[in-house]
Order: structure tokens, then C-alpha cells, then sequence
């Protein structure tokens, strides 16, 4: 008799226990947080709509006055890259202990406001961030100091634009382009 109640116990024991792994296992197929996540949502649509725009009403206002100023100094405007795609970190990613992805991790998911690029080769020229009053708070004063900090170390100027107008753009445009040429020129002759 002891021996069929051991029975019993064990296979009552192993039967909870697949109940509850199954119960977990279809919690975390049915978009639940979890590392393991599936996609397919057992035939329930996806939780994402399109954006009516790519851009806020004051990004839209700023791009519509950059563009026509930029296209006259022969300059490409693209807009939200992630920082990630036009600088790169220069420690070597194979190299165990390198701190490669720590610095990846802190440029992948940042995005610029607005790139200037060479028409013809793409090469990064400046790159335009789009001030508003949430830079006043502390974290964002940090977030903002640590990718000026990137820029600068990847030696490509940052134009920090508040308040705008096209004469406001064309003269810091006008600026820039006049120092890039002169780095240019003494790049050249030396």
C-alpha cells in the first residue's frame, strides 16, 4: 500500500507541475513581458499603428525652414538618424573586455534631431538638435551634455537651435560652412 501511495503522491507532484509550466509557458506567448517574447500573439493583432508623422508640429516647422537654406548651400538634411549610424566607437568589438558595447549601448538608441550631410558623399557635416523647454530638466541637461561630449570627440560640430528663423539658420549655416571650408583649405595644403 505504501509503495501505490508513493505512486500517487509522484504523479500527482509531476501533474501540478506540468500545469503550471504549461499556464506559464501560454502567459508568456500572449505578449506578456518576458525575455522569450512571441510575436504571433495567438492570432491577435499586433499593438502598432503608423504615426500621422515622423516629425512633431515644431520639428516639421524647423525642417520647412531648414531645407530650402541647406539645399542652398548644397547640403542634405536627414532627419532623426541615431547617432549610432554616423559616429562609431573606435575600441575593437572582438576584443574581450575592450568596452566596446558599453559605449555602443550609450549612442544606439539616441537619435540626432537633424544631420547635414555632403550631397555626394553623405559624410557628416553637423548635426542639429532642436531645443525646447524639456531641455531645462536635470536628466535631460545630463542626457544632452554626454552626446555633445560624442560629438565632439568624433569631431563633428552640434548646432543647438532654440528659437529660429530662416536668417538665424542661413547665417549659422553660413558660419559652419565657412569653418569646414577653411579645415578644408588647411587640410589641403598641409
Amino acid at each position: 500500500m505504501g509503495q501505490w501511495l508513493f505512486i500517487i503522491i509522484g504523479a500527482s507532484v509531476c501533474a501540478v507541475l506540468g500545469i503550471i509550466a504549461e499556464r506559464s509557458k501560454r502567459n508568456s506567448s500572449i505578449g506578456r513581458d518576458s525575455n522569450k517574447f512571441d510575436w504571433r500573439l495567438q492570432g491577435k493583432k499586433l499593438p502598432y499603428k503608423l504615426k500621422s508623422s515622423l516629425l512633431t508640429h515644431r520639428e516639421l516647422r524647423f525642417y520647412n525652414c531648414l531645407k530650402p537654406i541647406a539645399d542652398k548651400h548644397g547640403l542634405i538634411v536627414v532627419v532623426k538618424p541615431r547617432i549610432a549610424d554616423f559616429i562609431e566607437v573606435t575600441l575593437d568589438q572582438y576584443k574581450k573586455g575592450s568596452g566596446f558595447w558599453n559605449y555602443f549601448g550609450r549612442i544606439a538608441q539616441k537619435h540626432a534631431d537633424f544631420l547635414l550631410c555632403n550631397p555626394v558623399t553623405f559624410a557628416p557635416m553637423a548635426a542639429v538638435e532642436l531645443d525646447d523647454s524639456s531641455h531645462a530638466d536635470p536628466k535631460r541637461k545630463e542626457r544632452d551634455a554626454f552626446v555633445d561630449s560624442v560629438y565632439q570627440a568624433a569631431g563633428i560640430p552640434v548646432i543647438h537651435i532654440y528659437e529660429f528663423n530662416s536668417t538665424m539658420l542661413d547665417e549659422k549655416l553660413c558660419e559652419l560652412i565657412g569653418k569646414e571650408k577653411a579645415l578644408e583649405d588647411v587640410q589641403s595644403f598641409g
